[in-house]
């Protein structure tokens, strides 16, 4: 995985991270924005977060290069995000300088552990699950957030699929509840849970 996204950084990181060609530095940058409200201002989330983001602190899997994690960072108390390619936390470090609350960190691939347990309030992860070739791997993930054990990742682009019944399944095991959810069937299934 580390190689795969490496190589795609010293390609085109704003491309591998958001795939719209012909896309200006600008627009990039500004779809983070609408994509932090998208998680934001589900109502779900609003509720069980409140308002007091700036009392918080965040965690994102899967970060790349910042694209979300800067504009969280204008929110939350910290913003911490955590990415298996080093290439892309080198850009993602230049990119984040600026903002004293927001940090990337290269992470193993494998878990969290070199993060504190129970030391983030709020974690998300914006369509990198799509990118991971195993179920396995995905349940491995969010059973992380809930338990903080280990997880094996392995190929990077083509990623499986899951049914609406199997997350259901995932998140009632780990004592997660479902909020919101689209496009089952389709590689744009978008699924929102929290902690009951």
């Amino acid at each position: 995985m580390k190689t795969d996204w490496n190589l795609r950084a010293k390609r085109n990181p704003f491309y591998f991270v958001r795939t719209v060609k012909n896309q200006s530095e600008e627009d990039f940058w500004e779809s983070g924005y609408a994509d932090r409200n998208v998680i934001l201002e589900c109502k779900p989330i609003k509720e069980k977060l409140g308002e007091k983001f700036y009392e918080l602190k965040v965690l994102e899997i899967g970060c790349v290069i910042g694209r979300i994690l800067i504009p969280m960072s204008e929110k939350f108390q910290e913003a911490t995000g955590v990415d298996i390619s080093q290439e892309m936390v080198n850009i993602g470090k230049q990119k984040t300088k600026n903002y004293s609350n927001c940090k990337i960190l290269l992470n193993n691939g494998m878990d969290l552990s070199d993060l504190s347990s129970n030391y983030f309030d709020f974690c998300y992860s914006f369509i990198v699950f799509q990118h991971i070739p195993e179920k396995q791997i995905v349940k491995n993930y969010i059973k992380e957030v809930a338990e903080k054990k280990p997880i094996c990742p392995q190929n990077t682009w083509i990623g499986v699929q899951f049914s609406s019944q199997e997350m259901h399944e995932i998140a009632e095991e780990f004592d997660f509840e479902v909020i919101e959810e689209s496009g089952e069937d389709t590689e744009y299934y978008w699924l929102t849970f929290c902690l009951k």
